[in-house]
């Protein structure tokens, strides 16, 4: 598993909940920007720990068939 920093669990753990927080409230709760998320969003991704279905706000693309799927 690649290194990740406090930051980056952070997100991911929020991100990895059902259902999965937004980018908003992640930066709310952790006190950061939405930015701030935005980049651990991308890093994550960089790293393989989340999917390209996943846009930088971190809510699954729209026409994406796992999004569809839980429709």
């Amino acid at each position: 598993m690649p290194t990740l920093t406090d930051r980056q669990q952070q997100v991911l753990e929020r991100l990895q909940q059902d259902p999965p927080m937004g980018a908003r409230q992640i930066a709310e709760e952790l006190g950061i920007t939405r930015n701030a998320v935005y980049q651990q969003i991308t890093a994550l991704k960089r790293k393989g720990l989340l999917s390209a279905m996943f846009t930088p706000s971190g809510e699954v693309q729209a026409g994406n068939p796992a999004a569809e799927a839980e429709s």
